[in-house]
């Protein structure tokens, strides 16, 4: 699901890309495919970071609340 959510955001994601390729100077048609296809890259390789990473990251780093007999709650 995420690696499919990343893809349907790509179109989005093009917006940047495309901008990006379009400041260039001398951009063809080449570039602007090539562009327009880095935004599914950028997009599927964050997904594939946040699949690797783990559930283990998205913890918070706070401490565990003690109670008035020192245990955690």
């Amino acid at each position: 699901m995420t690696r499919g959510y990343a893809l349907a955001l790509g179109a989005g994601t093009q917006a940047f890309t495309g901008a990006i390729v379009a400041a260039l100077p001398g951009a063809g048609v080449l570039a602007h495919d090539l562009g327009m296809g880095a935004a599914w890259a950028i997009n599927l390789a964050v997904a594939e970071f946040v699949i690797r990473r783990g559930p283990g990251r998205a913890r918070s780093a706070r401490p565990a609340l003690l109670t008035s007999s020192g245990g955690p709650r």
